[in-house]
């Protein structure tokens, strides 16, 4: 069955990245695109068991769309999209035309739109803003100042970094993103959590990798600092970025990873 699931994998990946770029073509050539972005999680992630209140995708589908109905307005659309890693394994097109009927609405079926492809980034930088549950793309969607909800538990779920209120309220007036506050969040989490290194650099490269890492949390335990994120301010000169970074980079982000933290995610 697994083997069956990732033939159709396959055979989904050689047609849906035309369908996902026509698509958003489409909405980003109406003039005023304005559309909200739903990046799916696989069907069996342990955050979404563990850290929400979702036992299933289907149950999310299905309070995004009946509030998107409802309180969205009349010329936003909604984009869904698949998650890369479930392509084969779950298909949601039944679920999503049955609940867009069940809600009744006429406009509401030319305004959903269900990509099982499609190049993040972009997504994230022309959407007016982003649900999800508690994925990782959340920090995609900030570095592009764009908006989140979160609807599940999330380690950036924050004040000044998420938005705070409910997903009814989320469409109309989805807010900023504080870029400051996030620059200083992510130089943080970097800082605190992050090593450099690779799944694909050779064995000689990582030889030393454990070391170091034990090293690490040794001297933090020593310091008293268990595992808690401090972020530093950033100094007057990050909080105003340069002309040449002022619209890729949030704030405050360390120059190394300024550029290119997350900006090619695919997920």
């Amino acid at each position: 069955m697994e083997a069956l699931a990732w033939l159709r994998s396959g055979i989904i990946k050689t047609w849906a990245p035309r369908h996902a770029e026509k698509v958003v073509q489409r909405l980003l050539s109406s003039g005023t695109p304005r559309y909200f972005l739903v990046p799916l999680q696989v069907h069996n992630d342990s955050q979404l068991q563990h850290h929400s209140g979702y036992t299933t995708i289907v149950s999310f589908i299905e309070d995004v769309l009946t509030s998107f109905a409802r309180h969205a307005p009349s010329d936003a659309h909604l984009v869904i999209k698949h998650h890369p890693m479930n392509r084969g394994h779950r298909d949601y097109r039944g679920l999503i035309r049955s609940q867009v009927r069940l809600l009744g609405k006429d406009s509401l079926k030319r305004r959903v739109h269900y990509l099982r492809d499609g190049h993040l980034p972009t997504l994230l930088e022309h959407a007016s803003g982003t649900v999800l549950i508690n994925s990782t793309v959340g920090l995609s969607s900030m570095f592009h100042g764009t908006p989140v909800k979160v609807m599940g538990q999330a380690l950036y779920d924050h004040p000044g970094l998420t938005f705070g209120g409910e997903l009814d309220d989320f469409w109309s007036n989805p807010g900023e993103v504080d870029r400051v506050q996030f620059g200083c969040f992510l130089n943080a989490l970097i800082a605190q959590t992050q090593l450099p290194g690779s799944f694909y650099w050779p064995r000689t490269r990582y030889a030393g990798l454990l070391d170091t890492v034990e090293a690490a949390l040794g001297a933090q335990a020593r310091a008293g600092k268990g595992h808690m994120l401090v972020a530093s301010p950033p100094t007057a000169a990050a909080a105003e970025p340069s002309a040449a970074n002022q619209n890729t980079s949030p704030a405050g982000v360390a120059p190394e990873f300024a550029n290119n933290p997350m900006s090619h995610q695919t997920a």
